[in-house]
């Protein structure tokens, strides 16, 4: 895992309104949530943008990492050196590329179809990935004009299950407003939003009584060149 620079707060304005980001730059967000371990079902939403950078160059190579799930307290989260607990999913494609489409988002090189993300844990900062990956279509790469979306719901069990709720290849050019954003949090099953895919049920083995209650949100990029600004998180109990 890397070292962690801090995160930054940035302003943009979209749609005549200012927007107040995170600005993520080889670095954290890890925030202890209210209803702490309290949950059977976890569902997870971020409304973000990827930001290209004149300097960077396109392919992103090396396999760049986002992260984001739940984890155990805010001391050692995802993306230190050593993580204490986290289940989430994490970015699994070797290159990331503007896409044709008016250089609009990030996708997989070589393909018009998705890239790789795996379901994973981390404990004590070792990585445990699932056998298979869930495929996210593309994301955002206008912070001045799109946000796009990416949900995660996790249910505990043995084992756990992790979902991805993200954009297909044709819904990343456009921005998805807060109401949209919330309207997934709120639903029983999350389908509302149009040119998104939910992705079938991978499995982790989680042990929280040996490994460490998971009742912190988080989430990590190792990239400084390209940043993740992020407008909206939000969590729900899903029961």
């Amino acid at each position: 895992m890397p070292s962690l620079k801090s995160t930054t707060i940035v302003q943009r304005l979209i749609d005549s309104e200012n927007d107040n980001k995170f600005k993520m730059s080889g670095s954290n967000i890890s925030r202890i949530m209210d209803i702490g371990g309290s949950w059977n079902t976890l569902r997870i939403g971020l409304r973000l943008a990827f930001v290209q950078d004149a300097s960077a160059t396109t392919p992103v190579t090396g396999t760049p990492r986002f992260y984001f799930g739940v984890g155990n307290g805010s001391s050692s989260p995802i993306g230190a050196e050593s993580p204490v607990h986290f289940v989430g999913l994490y970015s699994n494609e070797t290159e990331w590329t503007l896409k044709a489409t008016g250089n609009d988002c990030y996708g997989a090189t070589g393909t018009t179809s998705g890239f790789d993300f795996k379901a994973m844990k981390v404990v004590d900062g070792v990585v445990t990935e699932s056998a298979s990956s869930v495929a996210l279509g593309s994301v955002s790469a206008q912070p001045d004009v799109a946000r796009a979306c990416l949900f995660i719901e996790i249910v505990k069990g043995s084992p756990f299950t992790v979902k991805l709720y993200a954009p297909n290849d044709a819904g990343t050019d456009t921005d998805t407003n807060l109401d949209a954003f919330f309207s997934v949090m709120e639903e029983s099953t999350m389908s509302a939003l149009a040119n998104y895919a939910l992705s079938g049920a991978k499995n982790v083995t989680v042990d929280e009584s040996t490994d460490g209650t998971l009742n912190a949100f988080q989430c990590s990029w190792d990239r400084t060149l390209q940043k993740v600004e992020i407008s909206d998180v939000a969590y729900a109990r899903v029961n």
